[in-house]
């Protein structure tokens, strides 16, 4: 079974993408990666939410059912794109989880996950309108 995590932090930066290779762990307040994995890192600031779009669902497309993926992000359009491959069966709802960062996206505050309606179950409320 291959998975995908959305790793979700407030003052996470780039969009990066990784494909296969070993547990994401944390260090310096950054998300870090496995050597033995395709790893793409993008400036989320300059993407369009269509472009993030579109590089969400083709990452899904290369990795899902193959590898486990993981993606770090502070982007909704990250969680609305897979909200919506569940809801069209081309991603199983029980393979995503939705993994909630602390601040200095050092340790993990919340697990989510979408329930049979591809709601979000167990997020921080009010967590994507925090732009201070």
């Amino acid at each position: 079974m291959t998975a995908i995590k959305v790793y979700l932090g407030l003052n996470v930066q780039n969009l990066n993408f990784q494909c296969g290779g070993g547990p994401v762990g944390f260090k310096n307040g950054q998300v870090t990666y496995s050597v033995d994995a395709t790893h793409r890192k993008l400036i989320e600031e300059s993407l369009h939410p269509k472009s993030i779009a579109q590089k969400v669902r083709k990452e899904i497309k290369y990795c899902y059912g193959h590898f486990n993926l993981h993606i770090t992000t502070h982007s909704e359009v990250v969680v609305n794109v897979i909200a919506f491959l569940i809801h069209e069966g081309v991603v199983k709802k029980e393979d995503v989880s939705i993994i909630v960062l602390n601040e200095d996206n050092s340790e993990i505050t919340h697990t989510s996950y979408f329930n049979d309606k591809v709601e979000l179950v167990n997020f921080p409320f009010g967590f994507f309108d925090n732009y201070d």
